[in-house]
Parts: structure tokens; sequence; C-alpha cells
């Protein structure tokens, strides 16, 4: 079998990770605790320095404005998974989406969180359907495919 020129090593494989990783310092994951009975949703990252996670974390989302910041942050922490009203998995991911795209304003900032969040919709609605076992599961799976 021939392999191709554009093959990667493995050592070439952890070189380029190395790289891409040296270039981006991502933000700070965040953990969320959501209270039932209050119905209240606190964020909170973990950082030992509230300022610099502050700071790094409105680089990453492209915006110096608070308000759009914690608005940001308000919308992406509500996402959720399945079976689950809150999931810091999930708004953790949409975070490094958005990270990764490096926007340069809160409009990329939001065209790439709409990107993280219609992602994760069409992964949900693609494993629904792939998980049918009757003909109305598979009806009602591709609608909402569609």
């Amino acid at each position: 079998m021939k392999t191709s020129h554009t093959a990667l090593t493995d050592a070439e494989a952890v070189d380029r990770l190395a790289a891409k990783v040296s270039r981006r310092t991502p933000g700070p994951k965040l953990t969320m605790d959501f209270d039932e009975d209050t119905r209240h949703l606190t964020v909170e990252f973990n950082h030992d320095d509230k300022a610099a996670c502050f700071a790094r974390s409105m680089v990453e989302l492209g915006t110096s404005d608070s308000r759009v910041f914690d608005g940001f942050f308000s919308q992406l922490s509500a996402l959720g998974e399945s079976g689950h009203s809150i999931s810091e998995r999930a708004t953790n991911f949409a975070l490094g989406v958005v990270a990764s795209i490096e926007p340069r304003d809160e409009v990329e900032a939001m065209l790439a969180a709409q990107m993280a969040v219609t992602h994760q919709a069409s992964m949900m609605m693609g494993r629904r359907l792939n998980h049918v076992t009757t003909i109305p599961q598979q009806d009602a799976a591709e609608r909402r495919v569609q």
C-alpha cells in the first residue's frame, strides 16, 4: 500500500498540535450551579485572578463592553444539553468554538456563537434520528432535522 506524502507521522502530529496550542491561550473554563428552588444560576470561572479571568474572557469574545459580555454569558449558560436545563460542558464547548474563531468584535462573536449552537442542535437531532426504533419516532426525528 502506498502512503500519501501528506500523511503525518506521530511526531509531526504532536509538533503541529504543540505549535497550534502555543499560538492560542484559552480562557478559563466556567463552572455553573443552578438552584432549582430560587431558579438562580451562578457562573464562576476556574481562575485565581478574577480580573485577569474577566479580561481574558472578554478578549476571547472580541468585546470590551461588559454589557455584551454579561448578555453573551447569560445566553450561552442557558444552552443545556439533553435532559439538563444547564450544562457546563455544552457552555464550555460553545465558548471554545467562539474563541477558536477568534472574533474581532461582538458581531463576529455572536455569529460564532450561532454556529456553535446550531452545531450542537444538529448533532443532538442527528443522534436522535440514529437511535429511533419505530416509524413514528423516525418521522418525528426527521421533521426536527429538516
